[in-house]
């Protein structure tokens, strides 16, 4: 128990001894850069005398000039084949709107967008195509026509919904055309409606 506490007591000595040496050592590092400080920002009028051993003061460096960068020339990629560009269908959401505008139960074909009913979302822009002579109609051309209906139905959905029920539709080109089934199917989602 002596010898710890007489360990101890060296420490103590021994921490205290470095600790003055830290405070003075930092003291004059403290005021030396202070002193570097005034002489290199100009606060100070004339540099204190230099001690010996310590370097005299350089003066500070001229500013370089600002010379833009030049802009570094991004790799080209290498140019792709570009496949044909695709034939877009003839139909567009303006020419079904106005068969939808010309055609007698155009309101109620409207209304019948508006049922969760994706299958009929589906064919009636199909329906409408019909009177169209040579028309395709695909799942972006319906989404685009029930957009300007004011309900939101996307293409996928459409084409979901066509490819479950193959008995409604005939493939022609990139779009679909109505079946007489179809044709049937709206007839009658029209006619429940009337009805209720």
């Amino acid at each position: 128990m002596k010898r710890w506490k007489r360990d101890q007591k060296v420490l103590e000595t021994e921490l205290t001894a470095l600790k003055s040496f830290f405070e003075a050592r930092f003291g004059e590092i403290k005021s030396e850069l202070k002193r570097l400080v005034e002489i290199y920002t100009g606060t100070s009028p004339a540099p204190s005398p230099v001690e010996p051993g310590v370097p005299e003061p350089v003066a500070a460096p001229e500013p370089v000039a600002q010379v833009s960068p030049k802009p570094i020339a991004k790799p080209r990629a290498k140019a792709k084949k570009r496949a044909a560009p695709r034939a877009r269908p003839a139909p567009s959401a303006d020419s079904l709107s106005v068969a939808l505008q010309a055609h007698p139960k155009g309101t109620e074909l409207a209304l019948a967008g508006k049922l969760r009913d994706q299958l009929l979302r589906s064919l009636v822009p199909l329906y409408l195509a019909r009177e169209l002579a040579g028309v395709e109609v695909n799942s972006g051309a319906i989404s685009a026509f029930w957009k300007a209906q004011g309900v939101s139905f996307a293409g996928p959905n459409a084409a979901k919904a066509l490819r479950a029920h193959p008995e409604h539709i005939t493939k022609k080109g990139k779009g679909w055309t109505i079946a007489p089934s179809g044709v049937a199917y709206v007839e009658a989602a029209l006619n429940k409606r009337e009805a209720a």
